[in-house]
């Protein structure tokens, strides 16, 4: 049995947490079309607190479409100081790191523990790259990546630079790994879900060999 909790959310949180939300394609959710809800359920009180809508094939193609214009607009060819700012600028090895030029759209794929800090991991090195993604959280825990989208937004990220799309990986992720205009995937996930990994495995051998050797990394 699940213990009661209380937790004080600021009135936006509240808001935010408890309606409904749909994928975040370009600058905004898209309106939703009449398919399934997931219910978001508050791991704290087991009650569900809101639904998210289960992204369909055409929205998922939807999103990477928007985030490959992105890609092919000022974002893919600005230089690494002007996406990340002071950091990039800093001198030191560890901001040499970088590929020599972007791929395109990332599909980063996230499970359901430490939501946020999951698709930070995967998000932060691709954008600073200059791809652009489509994030796929899990269908347990996707709130927190609708609201990242909103937040880096706000803070000045191109619009269609990052897109979210919510939804299981025998529906949407298998749209999304599959997709032609994903160059690269970034998969965690558990091993309960044997045949999405296998799909995963077999859609990362197609893809092109774009990774750079070690000793292209480091420019002193």
């Amino acid at each position: 049995m699940v213990n009661e909790a209380h937790v004080v959310m600021s009135p936006e949180a509240s808001e935010f947490s408890s309606a409904t939300h749909t994928a975040f394609i370009g600058n905004g959710e898209v309106p939703e079309d009449g398919g399934r809800w997931i219910d978001s359920v508050d791991p704290a009180t087991g009650k569900t607190i809101t639904q998210i809508a289960d992204t369909p094939a055409a929205v998922v193609d939807q999103a990477v479409r928007t985030a490959h214009e992105a890609f092919l607009g000022p974002w893919g060819s600005m230089a690494l100081q002007d996406r990340g700012g002071d950091a990039a600028g800093r001198d030191g090895p560890l901001t040499r790191l970088q590929p020599p030029a972007p791929l395109g759209v990332i599909a980063a794929i996230t499970p359901w523990n430490f939501p946020l800090c999951q698709a930070a991991i995967k998000l932060a090195p691709a954008l600073a790259a200059g791809n652009a993604a489509v994030l796929k959280p899990s269908e347990l825990t996707s709130l927190s990546a609708v609201r990242l989208a909103e937040l880096a937004l706000e803070a000045g990220l191109p619009e269609g630079t990052l897109n979210v799309v919510a939804g299981a990986g025998a529906t949407t992720g298998e749209a999304l790994v599959t997709h032609p205009l994903v160059e690269k995937i970034s998969f965690t996930g558990s091993e309960a879900r044997p045949a999405f990994h296998s799909l995963v495995a077999t859609q990362t051998r197609r893809l092109p060999a774009h990774s750079p050797r070690p000793s292209d990394l480091y420019r002193p």
